[in-house]
């Protein structure tokens, strides 16, 4: 269907951050978190970020740098890093270093 994007496919539209807001508030792999976890976490599944040392033996540690367009629709700040993990029961983790 044309103008659908994938569940997968990172965009920075208003209707898109919706989305990862309500995936956010829904029981599930990224409940209670942020929804730039669920931008990166697609950006993530199209080859996007650097892989970091684990912090522990659980999860590997996914590194992206967050640019003017980022920063401006999550309000986070620009040119720092997202860090995003994912641990072995599924649950997708992130945060701003």
């Amino acid at each position: 269907m044309a103008g659908v994007s994938s569940p997968f496919d990172p965009s920075l539209s208003p209707e898109a951050i919706a989305s990862y807001r309500d995936s956010c508030s829904c029981p599930g792999k990224f409940e209670g978190e942020q929804p730039e976890t669920v931008y990166y976490y697609s950006a993530m599944l199209n080859g996007d970020g650097e892989a970091l040392e684990d912090l522990d033996e659980d999860a590997g540690v996914m590194s992206f740098t967050i640019s003017p367009e980022e920063a401006a629709a999550f309000s986070i700040p620009e040119g720092g890093r997202f860090l995003l993990w994912e641990s072995n029961e599924g649950f997708a983790y992130g945060r701003v270093d």
